[in-house]
């Protein structure tokens, strides 16, 4: 039964966040049960023969090419999704130094994205194909047609050398040949023309496509500034010192009660952070905290509660974006340490004050 590109069935849009992958998978194994049957015969039926069949077979092949558009297009929604997901797997977590993903997901994962990546070449394949066999159809015809002339023009020949009184009828073969070949450019000129607007068009859904994807990232990374500035000027708002720090303690003994995690360990992650930059002050690593590490989002809930997050902004925290490891402006607790050497006021007053908040955190009781 031949293809219809109306036998395929919508694009399924890629989603983000934690189903992401699956719905990466499963678009993955919709697609390649749809490009099996139409790439086995890609590149066939685009032969010559005339009349009704050769119209048939080209029938054929242009369903099978937009049978293949469509499943070219999808892949294409996927590619980001694919991209992150092959991102995802060489993020390390600063904190542990452990990959994102475990060895079975990793497995998974780089399974899915060389899958996309295969299924692409096989689409691309296909249509380059199809795109042979028309131009194989084409040159079969042409030379069809140049071979039909050369056998007409033979026999005007023959027809003159052995009538050569019949002058006038041989007037008349060569003025039906001469519009024959009119006939012939004319159409060559039509085909022509049909070809470069159809590149024309196709370059123009390019366009636009690549206009599409960049409005799109311009306004997701104007999204991710607006939240990180105003993460930023919220815990910017909270001030330095061991007094923030103190009222930090109580409002997350608070927060604590109502559910959020013990206070005992959210204690000890906070002095295990201050601990670490008091003693390594010089350290950059100690100094930087992504808010989707684990820790940072079991003691924020997740940015919703003030309390530990009053505690690091008291100890010189404040929020920036990270670009590092394809994060694309992810925000996270950062701390600039003062130049010694330029201004070493500066940096005593910034350690005096991780020594103080220190302080308040270890005279702290868990009880």
């Amino acid at each position: 039964m031949p293809i219809r590109a109306t036998d395929a069935p919508p694009p399924v849009a890629p989603t983000r966040g934690p189903s992401e992958f699956k719905a990466l998978a499963a678009a993955l194994e919709e697609l390649g049960a749809r490009l099996e049957p139409v790439a086995a015969v890609a590149g066939s039926g685009g032969g010559g023969g005339g009349g009704a069949a050769a119209a048939a077979a080209g029938s054929d092949v242009c369903a099978r090419t937009a049978a293949l558009d469509a499943i070219l297009a999808t892949l294409l929604e996927f590619e980001p999704a694919a991209e992150r997901q092959r991102a995802r797997c060489a993020e390390v977590d600063p904190v542990s130094g452990n990959a994102r993903f475990g060895p079975k997901m990793m497995a998974k994962v780089t399974a899915a994205t060389e899958r996309h990546a295969a299924l692409l070449a096989a689409t691309r394949a296909a249509l380059e194909a199809d795109a042979d066999a028309l131009r194989a159809a084409l040159d079969a015809d042409a030379a069809a047609a140049e071979q039909a002339a050369s056998v007409q023009a033979a026999a005007d020949d023959d027809a003159r050398a052995a009538a050569a009184a019949a002058a006038a009828a041989a007037a008349e073969t060569e003025a039906a040949t001469a519009a024959a070949a009119a006939a012939a450019a004319g159409a060559a000129q039509q085909r022509d023309a049909a070809l470069h607007q159809a590149a024309e068009a196709a370059r123009a859904v390019k366009r636009r496509e690549a206009a599409a994807a960049a409005e799109v990232v311009a306004a997701e990374e104007a999204a991710r500034r607006e939240a990180v500035e105003a993460l930023a000027a919220r815990v910017g708002a909270f001030g330095t010192g061991a007094a923030v720090a103190a009222a930090g303690l109580a409002q997350l003994r608070e927060e604590c009660a109502a559910g959020l995690m013990t206070f005992g360990a959210a204690l000890g992650d906070l002095r295990t952070m201050v601990d670490n930059i008091a003693a390594r002050p010089d350290e950059p690593l100690f100094r930087r905290l992504r808010c989707s590490n684990a820790k940072v989002e079991a003691l924020t809930g997740a940015m919703a509660n003030d309390g530990a997050v009053m505690v690091l902004a008291a100890t010189g925290f404040g929020i920036k974006a990270s670009f590092e490891n394809g994060a694309g402006g992810e925000p996270v607790f950062a701390m600039d340490e003062p130049n010694l050497e330029q201004d070493m006021d500066a940096w005593s007053a910034w350690f005096d004050n991780i020594s103080a908040v220190r302080k308040v955190l270890h005279d702290c009781t868990a009880d």
